[in-house]
């Protein structure tokens, strides 16, 4: 019996052995799944970066091609003059291509022509024979595509709108009804007391249905977006596989204890089990920062004073276009120290090197307090945040209101409400923006 004993020991042994090596293959397996889902996000980016570098490159070929000599004259890009004069043309088809060109040109500076196209009925030739498109479709199409670039480009700056809600406010009817439709497409809230005044005043039965529904549809309905229900998909992946790598670990540590009990083993267990339970918490406790994205859910976090909150709604949501994000709208609504206070803190929360999720931050940051003082400027809220600044709001306020690019005498009584205030020193800052006013439109609205 004793010449087995030396056997049934190395088999023990080799049997101790292997099944150690397979939970160390089931320990890094579980943590290669774990950082592959944690660094998902870096590798979206990777990939957009790919995708655009290779579009560049095919870009530069077919440039390079098209750069062939085809005929004796060389293709000249058409200067704004000859834009201009091209959609005053008579020609529908020179007129179309106009639009096309400026659309590619992404040139702002010819919205208020593109308005007056409005009142242009001309067909215009369109692939899909049944949507027959006339020139006031094509340029209000226009209209909605360079204001969504510009916004999302510069979205503190209102002075872009006065084109539009002079049109929609003062202009013929064709104007005012495809304004009305701009504003609506936007999701402008900055254009809501215009089509509440239309609503109200106007004695055309046609702008007083537009403007009325444009109105009710102006805030985003709640809904889950696509990139909200992948996030809301892999943390539950992610919460599901910690939870099973964590059963599995402790099962094999407690059937380790009763075989031949491996200290160096159960203390990487050990450390697994504590690295996926920490992270299974911070996973959890994002889903419960995000708690939906009701209006309620919003606005408590808007008050709550927690930049963080506001910081994993607008996350989870990610509307590159703030005028579409829920969650923006909300917030422009919540006129409150504490929401300003954590709108500013936003860029300071969990800071993060992924461009971006920095740009969304900062787009959806600038939109909403813009459109926090340009629609509430008249209320008496805004004079209580003024007086309750100190200087990072003051100076931040100041810098939403020279982002405005627009004047008014309450923009100048708020000035003169915030240089009153005793808890802030930025009074260089008031005094330049008090000279830079003068330059600027008024903005009545």
């Amino acid at each position: 019996m004793s010449s087995h004993v030396p056997g049934d020991l190395k088999q023990t042994k080799l049997s101790h052995k292997k099944s150690s090596r397979i939970i160390q293959a089931l320990i890094v397996i579980v943590i290669i799944a774990m950082g592959a889902l944690a660094l998902k996000p870096r590798l979206d980016d990777l990939k957009l970066a790919y995708n655009y570098v290779t579009a560049q490159i095919f870009k530069d070929i077919y440039n390079l091609k098209g750069s062939e000599p085809t005929s004796s004259l060389d293709y000249k890009e058409p200067s704004s003059r000859e834009l201009k004069e091209d959609l005053l043309s008579f020609d529908t088809e020179i007129r179309h291509k106009a639009i096309e060109k400026i659309i590619e040109k992404k040139d702002t500076s010819f919205i208020p022509l593109l308005i007056k196209l409005f009142n242009d009925v001309s067909s215009v030739d369109s692939d899909d024979s049944e949507q027959k498109k006339t020139t006031a479709d094509v340029a209000r199409e226009a209209v909605v595509k360079l204001y969504r670039e510009n916004i999302t480009r510069e979205p503190g700056n209102l002075r872009i709108l006065i084109p539009l809600l002079d049109a929609a406010s003062k202009g013929t009817r064709a104007e005012q009804l495809n304004s009305v439709q701009v504003i609506a497409e936007l999701r402008e809230p900055t254009g809501l007391q215009v089509l509440d005044q239309l609503s109200k005043n106007s004695s055309d039965k046609a702008i007083i249905v537009a403007a009325s529904k444009a109105s009710k549809n102006l805030t985003p309905e709640y809904g889950p977006t696509q990139y909200f229900e992948s996030l809301s998909s892999t943390q539950s992946i992610l919460l599901f596989v910690v939870v099973i790598s964590c059963g599995l670990i402790v099962i094999f540590i407690i059937w380790n204890l009763f075989r031949r009990p491996d200290p160096r083993l159960i203390f990487v267990g050990l450390i697994s089990i504590s690295i996926s339970l920490g992270l299974a918490i911070l996973v959890n406790t994002e889903i419960e920062r995000v708690a939906g994205l009701n209006s309620s859910a919003i606005r408590a976090a808007a008050t709550s004073g927690h930049p963080i909150l506001i910081r994993s709604k607008i996350y989870a949501e990610n509307c590159q276009y703030p005028g579409d994000s829920r969650v923006c709208h909300e917030l422009a609504g919540v006129c409150d120290i504490r929401n300003v206070q954590s709108l500013i803190g936003l860029s300071d929360t969990e800071p993060d090197d992924l461009q971006n999720y920095r740009r969304l931050m900062d787009t959806s940051s600038k939109w909403i307090l813009s459109r926090l003082i340009a629609t509430n400027a008249n209320k008496p809220c805004i004079d209580s945040i003024l007086r309750k600044a100190d200087t990072v709001v003051c100076k931040e306020l100041l810098k939403t209101i020279n982002e405005l690019r627009i004047t008014s005498d309450r923009i100048y009584d708020l000035l003169w409400t915030l240089s009153s205030s005793e808890f802030q020193d930025c009074d260089e800052e008031i005094f330049k923006c008090y000279e830079d006013l003068k330059s600027r439109p008024v903005w009545e609205y």
